[in-house]
């Protein structure tokens, strides 16, 4: 089923209304003295959120018709050079829907910057949900992607590999692990991440170790392009979607914890921000999938999804206080 440019903006339209453009307070501090994560990252994740729950649903094509109708309404985005470390741009600042002029050679180049961060950043997303959904849906959702994007063969002659990738002294079997532990530790907690473990059984060790080394040190711990709390929502909005309770339910705590919230506390503002923010992005999963269709929200068992209150019921609070504040300052120094 192809939907219209009328039906694709009315989704837009309520899914940003329930993400805010700044999510924060956010806890952690990297680069320069004084930057903190509480930057226009709102604005990316809700397109994130999109992207990711399309991907996981039963449609091959519709991420390729989301970049179609984001070209269309010629949407401005613009994301920073992850190449370059020491730009002063705000990471992922997103001037929303401002729709820009072909009429001049720098409106058109304008036009087209904005078509390679929607393809960028689509890309880190397709990236993200190998682990999640698995490659052949991915490569299913990629090549409409391409197709869209035009121009196949040309872009593919002249594709170059990431620099995150391309040096293979860079590509450290102990580092990765040690960044993926890191992470697994800051979205579960210290306490509850042994048990979780621990309810593999005789499978624990070897699963353990791919769970730390492969899917979170490879591709869930990667901040090159994607911030942690953007990473966080594309994890959560595809778990949930594929009808996985208790998986979503542990990630909508794992948001929670990467925005700052620890212990139990649920009454001071800051809690009442972050509770109120993780509602509106469950909610924006849930409006997502009611735009695919009914399969797909039967299939993804919304009746089913924990809400922030019963979570914090189940899990008696959000866990001891982490941050990622070392995990930045030894991996990506100077970057967000």
């Amino acid at each position: 089923m192809t939907h219209t440019d009328v039906e694709w903006r009315a989704l837009h339209t309520k899914v940003k209304q329930l993400v805010p453009k700044r999510l924060g307070p956010m806890m952690i501090i990297v680069g320069s003295p004084g930057l903190s994560l509480n930057l226009l990252i709102g604005a990316n994740i809700f397109r994130l959120q999109q992207a990711a729950t399309v991907v996981a649903s039963p449609s091959e094509e519709l991420l390729a018709e989301f970049y179609s109708y984001l070209v269309r309404s010629k949407i401005r985005i613009n994301i920073y050079d992850y190449v370059d470390s020491d730009s002063d741009d705000d990471v992922n600042d997103i001037d929303e829907d401002e729709d820009m002029e072909e009429d001049d050679d720098e409106g058109a180049a304008e036009l087209e910057r904005a078509r390679q961060a929607i393809s960028l950043i689509f890309r880190e997303v397709l990236l993200k949900l190998i682990p999640l959904v698995g490659a052949p849906r991915v490569l299913c959702a990629l090549i409409p992607l391409a197709n869209a994007e035009g121009n196949v063969k040309a872009k593919a002659a002249n594709s170059e590999l990431d620099d995150r990738w391309d040096n293979m002294d860079h590509l450290d079997a102990e580092v990765f692990y040690q960044r993926g532990e890191r992470t697994m530790k800051a979205i579960y907690g210290t306490s509850l991440l042994p048990k979780i473990f621990d309810s593999f059984g005789d499978h624990k060790e070897d699963i353990s170790f791919h769970e730390i080394f492969a899917v979170y040190g490879l591709f869930l711990s990667d901040y090159a392009i994607l911030t942690p709390i953007q990473t966080e929502a594309v994890v959560y909005a595809t778990i949930s979607s594929l009808g996985l309770g208790a998986p979503g339910t542990l990630h909508l705590r794992g948001m929670g914890r990467i925005l700052g919230a620890s212990g139990q506390d649920t009454q001071s503002d800051e809690a009442e921000q972050i509770i109120t923010q993780l509602t509106n992005l469950r909610e924006a999963v849930m409006e997502i999938i009611r735009f695919v269709g009914d399969d797909y929200a039967t299939r993804a068992r919304l009746d089913k999804w924990a809400t922030v209150d019963s979570m914090l019921r189940e899990f008696g609070g959000w866990g001891e206080k982490e941050t990622l504040n070392q995990h930045f300052k030894e991996f990506y120094p100077g970057r967000i």
